[in-house]
């Protein structure tokens, strides 16, 4: 037993001395997990080429009404068409061809246009606050009626999004 006054003022300075210390590191940590600088934009912009090849994709061919031009790509997929506007923070695009190149049905395109150029310089240098983008190319099977055809299908999506909700319902 510490009877001794003075003992007890020197153990409570160290008393003070570690609950500081503990707050001190739950302060830092706090401040490196919320501080920390994470960049979601690629994976977001896979997964929402991800989705958009199974939406538009059955057993291994092309849904038949996708070459229709009255094709609703956001209520189909159930993709928020809000969030692809000319001036948002996503781009898309969209484009089906013969495996000659020739187009079997008019570009689906829609977001920040100027996004597809940004695609190709963040490919040659680091750029921070360009938009990642993901070009998916797959080859995919058709059935023209008369018999089974393979077509490439290429989807380009872009992702400037900075962390707020993203882009699928």
């Amino acid at each position: 037993m510490l009877n001794n006054k003075k003992a007890e003022k020197y153990l409570s300075i160290w008393w003070f001395f570690v609950l500081a210390m503990i707050a001190m590191g739950i302060v830092a940590g706090v401040l490196i997990f919320y501080g920390a600088d994470v960049n979601v934009k690629g994976l977001e912009a896979e997964i929402l080429s991800g989705r958009l090849y199974e939406c538009l994709e059955s057993n291994g061919f092309i849904l038949d009404k996708f070459l229709l031009n009255d094709f609703n790509l956001f209520l189909q997929c159930n993709i928020a068409k809000e969030v692809f506007g000319p001036d948002d923070e996503y781009y898309l695009r969209i484009s089906i061809s013969d495996i000659s190149g020739k187009k079997m049905r008019e570009d689906i395109i829609a977001g920040n246009v100027p996004y597809e150029k940004d695609c190709l310089v963040e490919k040659s240098l680091v750029a921070k606050n360009y938009p990642k983008c993901v070009v998916s190319n797959k080859e995919i099977l058709f059935f023209d009626g008369k018999e089974v055809k393979p077509v490439k299908l290429e989807i380009i999506i872009a992702s400037n999004q900075l962390g707020k909700r993203g882009a699928t319902n």
